[in-house]
């Protein structure tokens, strides 16, 4: 009873001495967020001056918590091994392989630091399937992949090799810190690619409120495949790659790959509902086209004959929307072949230089086919031209877009036109 009062009048004066401080009180203040300028360079400036004319706060110096955490559903986005996969496979050593199964040998068998898996069977004689170092390391899609190889206790001449998967959550990713010196040119690229073409308005419309500069971006795509990227669109943030000599390394060919990419998922995606919303109702755009008449169709635009009519009844280029199936086609609605009509023009547009889209071009047959000859579905060369539109209407309807674009500040022909080399 007495170790009881005493701790019982310990802990009133404890109590009282902390009476006399002031009360805490839970900070109102937000978590420091990252804040522009990050430096006193040159970039710094012109990233300042991007931010007052377009609103896009601009970042090179970032934490992983800024790229990786998902505000909204508190997911964590990073590049990362998920689970130990269930793809296990054991293949027998080769000295004795059951006829038809596959098996393994050691490439080196004075080393045996690596294998060589092999399959055989009745018709055809042993093909190798693969080459693997023993231990963790990659597989032919960039997945890590563990090779064990252990003796059979019953069979001691016999020995197993067994290859486990890492999974890898799809479209997680991994970047780093943009190099400061390469900034500049990072910033050239991303306005020749992007920017240049859209009003600060649409951009703060579609894009996250922030932009990243990193450098080796490397992205789990949707068939799980590790893949260089040059961009990607991060849970609360828009994140572009080659912030290091890499910018110094990317050809005109692949610069134009980018623009066409970037500029395709942004007017086909984020800010299509209101290029579309604007089209329908402030332009005569959709009358150029008897959609009433398309509706009557029963065969879509999936050969050659099928594409030339389309585009010389109805202007409908058959160009970045899925239409491969009849059954797609006919169960389109009245406002879906609409939405696909634009939706083409735009990709087309953002794409192919003029110059490409007049040229004269003949139809190719779909791979490995003897059918008919087509146009190929993402293929804009020679979609204006007499062979492909022999009444002018989407030439006529390409024109038309793109003059009511720029009277809302979308040069997006502009875009077509970029890091295109003509034929000399």
């Amino acid at each position: 009873m007495k170790f009881k009062i005493f701790y019982l009048l310990v802990g009133l004066c404890a109590w009282c001495g902390c009476h006399d401080e002031e009360n805490l009180i839970a900070s109102t203040e937000p978590e420091p967020f990252l804040s522009l300028p990050q430096g006193e360079n040159p970039w710094d400036d012109r990233i300042m001056d991007l931010y007052r004319n377009m609103g896009i706060e601009i970042f090179y110096k970032f934490e992983p918590k800024d790229v990786y955490f998902n505000y909204t559903s508190g997911g964590w986005n990073e590049l990362r091994n998920d689970t130990i996969a269930n793809e296990t496979q054991e293949y027998p050593y080769g000295s004795n392989p059951s006829f038809g199964l596959p098996f393994f040998v050691f490439k080196d068998s004075t080393k045996k630091d690596s294998i060589e898996i092999w399959v055989k069977n009745t018709l055809l004689p042993s093909n190798k399937q693969g080459e693997y170092p023993v231990g963790e390391t990659l597989d032919e899609y960039g997945l890590p992949l563990v090779v064990n190889v252990e003796p059979d206790r019953e069979e001691p001449s016999w020995a197993y090799v067994t290859t486990f998967r890492l999974l890898i959550s799809k479209f997680t990713y991994k970047v780093e810190c943009a190099d400061s010196s390469y900034v500049d040119k990072q910033l050239d690229l991303l306005q020749d690619v992007f920017l240049n073409y859209y009003p600060s308005s649409l951009l703060r419309e579609g894009l996250p409120p922030r932009i990243m500069l990193g450098k080796d971006l490397i992205m789990c795509n949707e068939n799980g495949e590790l893949i260089d990227t040059a961009y990607v669109l991060g849970p609360n943030n828009f994140i572009l790659n080659y912030g290091n000599i890499a910018v110094d390394k990317l050809s005109e060919a692949r610069k134009r790959s980018i623009k066409t990419s970037m500029n395709q998922w942004f007017v086909t995606d984020l800010v299509f509902d209101l290029i579309y919303t604007e089209v329908l109702n402030n332009s005569t755009w959709f009358e150029l086209t008897d959609y009433d008449g398309m509706m009557e169709e029963q065969t879509g635009p999936t050969t050659f004959v099928g594409c030339v009519r389309m585009a010389q009844a109805y202007g409908w280029l058959s160009y970045y929307v899925d239409c491969d199936k009849k059954e797609t086609w006919t169960n389109w609605t009245r406002e879906m072949k609409m939405r696909n009509d634009l939706m083409s023009y735009l990709a087309l547009i953002v794409a192919y230089s003029q110059e490409e889209l007049l040229k004269l071009q003949t139809a190719q047959r779909v791979p490995g086919g003897t059918g008919t000859a087509r146009w190929w579905a993402k293929n804009g060369i020679g979609r204006l031209s007499k062979s492909q539109d022999y009444s002018g209407l989407a030439r006529k309807k390409y024109d038309a877009l793109v003059d009511f674009l720029k009277t809302k500040n979308l040069d997006l022909a502009k875009a077509g036109e970029i890091f295109y080399v003509p034929e000399s």
